[in-house]
């Protein structure tokens, strides 16, 4: 089944996502190999400023989307204040 997580980042953590990006770039290339990431990307405003993350994945259930959202290292960080996770 396909998930869609839906990640807003807090305010001023730019800093913070740098510091954690090599990380967080790893992790999604390991669950891209695993065949449970199917896309990921940042979500934008208008402007091009990055609002948070989006990530889609195929997992059989809720609680293994939730999973890999949770292990997500920008999620570990702090960097966001809402996840939303959609089954499409």
């Amino acid at each position: 089944m396909l998930w869609v997580i839906s990640c807003i980042a807090k305010p001023d953590v730019d800093e913070l996502r740098e510091k954690v990006r090599q990380v967080h770039v790893d992790y999604l290339k390991g669950k891209l190999q695993e065949g449970i990431l199917v896309l990921s990307g940042p979500q934008l405003n208008d402007e091009g400023k990055v609002l948070g993350s989006m990530f889609l994945v195929n997992v059989s259930n809720a609680a293994e989307a939730k999973a890999f959202a949770d292990a997500e290292p920008f999620t570990k960080a702090g960097i966001f204040r809402s996840v939303t996770i959609t089954r499409i």
